[in-house]
């Protein structure tokens, strides 16, 4: 199969690893030892990371910043390669405040041609139901664009694990019943409870980036396969993972489900 999207990816390019390398942020440093990522952040072009793409059968890539200050550099990336690359916007409320967030966002959506939001709560030391993350999700619902969430165990060890459980998508789900919300990780590490979310809400997707299928609860392959095949999508996170991930999700994901879950789940999430 050579139509995929992946729905996850940060180039390895200086501009983009900054936090990861030379020497990874305190938050990211059980990332790099537990995945066993040095080999994959070494600096590459984004020509080189393409064609490692491609010859995995991914043709097109998510890419998303990790906060505003990305920005400009991954719409400049996207504009040069847009056959392959798709931009999505983030924001850090750690590191600037919500009004300043709230303005980015709205340029990248509107201005820019950003395609989504994407955040991580659990680096902001927040609940992905937080108050200050309301007037952002406003804004994506307003916008009719969707927005990508972090969902599951974490291994940022200066905050609370509970911060990235995915119960607190049911309020926001409730809150925001025409938002497109996108539980990135699946919830995995909390049990089901990601699953009966998905389930019950019509606009809560999950994908499933930094998951190997191997080590993951039966029941949420048997759901992939079954009632939530049109509510799941690929995604790798790379360099977290390689993109040859695929290969491992093409022997647990049913043939006939291949097209829902490595493009056309995506392509209903955001128009690529």
């Amino acid at each position: 199969m050579q139509n995929i999207i992946d729905f996850r990816v940060r180039l390895r390019t200086p501009e983009l690893l900054k936090a990861w390398a030379p020497k990874p942020e305190p938050c990211f440093e059980n990332y790099v030892r537990l995945y066993k990522m040095n080999s994959r952040l070494t600096f590459q072009s984004i020509e080189e990371t393409i064609g490692e793409m491609k010859a995995a059968g991914i043709r097109k890539a998510v890419i998303c910043a990790g906060h505003s200050d990305e920005n400009e550099y991954v719409l400049e990336a996207c504009s040069r390669f847009p056959d392959e690359l798709v931009p999505v916007t983030g924001a850090r409320l750690d590191k600037v405040s919500v009004t300043s967030a709230y303005k980015s966002i709205k340029k990248a959506l509107t201005k820019d041609g950003f395609k989504a939001v994407s955040l991580g709560p659990y680096l902001m030391n927040l609940h992905s139901n937080h108050k200050k993350l309301y007037p952002i999700y406003a804004i994506c619902d307003d916008l009719e664009k969707p927005v990508i969430i972090h969902s599951s165990l974490h291994y940022n060890t200066q905050t609370p694990m509970d911060l990235g459980d995915p119960r607190y998508f049911d309020e926001i789900a409730v809150d925001f019943p025409n938002m497109k919300i996108v539980m990135s990780h699946s919830g995995v590490g909390f049990g089901v409870m990601a699953l009966a979310i998905a389930q019950r809400h019509e606009n809560v997707y999950m994908e499933v980036s930094a998951l190997y299928p191997e080590y993951m609860n039966p029941m949420f392959l048997t759901a992939f396969n079954s009632y939530l095949r049109d509510k799941v999508v690929f995604a790798t996170d790379y360099p977290l993972v390689p993109f040859t991930i695929c290969n491992k999700w093409k022997e647990v994901i049913k043939p006939e489900n291949w097209d829902r879950f490595f493009s056309l789940n995506a392509q209903k999430i955001i128009s690529i």
